[in-house]
């Protein structure tokens, strides 16, 4: 049965293309019955905004609040928001970090990260996580939209951002509830409430103020919503995206070769990773077949990683250069690098190799690959 959608505080009436602040769609179901059996699992997908190792973001103070607010109920938190990552590398983790870990309830939140990406891809990766959770069939969804600076034009002219926009066209299609604290935290500081430093310092990034004020909006969805006895229907909408990432999956170790001197290792890094292709040595390769309409890798940048060449199916040979940002550690960070998309399909062949770095932090030519991923 379909929620008849209904505003809660904050909420215009429907409509994609106006600002609103929540828009429920559906109940929370599977949350409501781990309630019940005194057991629930929140899963958290997002980035910096989102990641549990701050210790001050929205995440934490809305666990904080599930915990005082039911403490008869055992709280299990898989946060999985990870720094500096978009909606593609989490349809890539959301299997073994969320649906393996059996949440009930998992808040997506990406449209400040995704903002940059090209529309038809952002919409690929979105609908294959969205999908991914779907057809688990035992997890309550919901997006969390946050803010940052790129936005304030288009509110201040009361019009959507298009990251924003975009999610919630998938949000309307599949009936997911969704709900936008970076918007009410906007309207506070237009309204005078605070000033734009005590919300994002940065302009991005909440402290503890900012942040108390996202977990609050949130909160109070959350409480309407978990009273709201409609459901989402049990069968699945059609694909809007007929190449989203749905069935996308990672190449094992196994389905790899090497040709010259590497070798795959367990890394310890704060996204779980399998195994790790680590070379040193120009001129050696990676290669791999795959069946599919698309590959990415999820390589690291650091101070001695910073590129790749990569050549498909015997084309031309294309070099890639990434400079380690400033924010990085020393470890440096992933970055994620479709190769292909739209592939005609059949069987592909693919050649990855270092090659040295022109950057002015130094020289480095170490090829470390975290995630060779293939969509079918």
């Amino acid at each position: 049965m379909r929620a008849e959608e209904r505003p809660v505080e904050g909420m215009n009436e429907k409509s994609g293309e106006t600002l609103c602040a929540a828009r429920l769609r559906s109940g929370l179901k599977f949350t409501r019955e781990a309630i019940r059996r005194g057991k629930l699992t929140v899963g958290y997908l997002g980035g910096s905004i989102t990641d549990g190792k701050a210790g001050h973001n929205w995440s934490d103070y809305f666990t904080n609040w599930l915990c005082a607010e039911y403490p008869d109920t055992r709280l299990i938190i898989e946060n999985a928001a990870q720094g500096a990552t978009g909606s593609d590398l989490a349809v890539l983790r959301v299997e073994r970090q969320i649906i393996e870990k059996q949440c009930d309830l998992v808040f997506i939140e990406y449209a400040v990260n995704d903002r940059a990406k090209e529309q038809e891809y952002r919409f690929e990766v979105r609908e294959g996580l969205i999908r991914k959770l779907l057809n688990y069939g035992k997890c309550d969804i919901v997006l969390v939209y946050t803010y940052d600076k790129t936005m304030q034009e288009y509110l201040l002219n009361g019009k959507v951002p298009p990251s924003v926009r975009d999610y919630e066209v998938l949000a309307e299609h599949y009936q997911i509830p969704s709900v936008w604290p970076g918007l009410k935290a906007f309207e506070g500081w237009q309204q005078g409430l605070y000033q734009y430093y005590e919300w994002i310092p940065d302009g991005l990034h909440p402290q503890s103020f900012g942040s108390n004020i996202y977990a609050h909006y949130v909160k109070e969805f959350f409480k309407v919503a978990l009273g709201e006895p409609g459901e989402r229907g049990e069968n699945i909408p059609e694909p809007l995206y007929e190449n989203n990432w749905e069935n996308v999956r990672l190449l094992t170790e196994a389905e790899m070769q090497v040709e010259g001197h590497g070798y795959f290792y367990r890394p310890y890094h704060t996204i779980p990773v399998d195994l790790s292709f680590h070379t040193k040595s120009l001129g050696t390769k990676l290669t791999f077949d795959f069946d599919g309409t698309a590959c990415a890798v999820v390589h690291m940048v650091g101070k001695s990683s910073y590129g790749l060449a990569y050549r498909i199916d015997g084309g031309e040979r294309v070099v890639l250069q990434n400079d380690k940002a400033a924010w990085m550690g020393d470890l440096g960070d992933f970055n994620f690098k479709v190769l292909a998309r739209n592939l005609e399909r059949g069987r592909h062949h693919v050649e990855i190799e270092p090659v040295l770095s022109d950057s002015p932090a130094g020289l480095g030519n170490v090829l470390e690959i975290s995630f060779v991923a293939v969509v079918p």
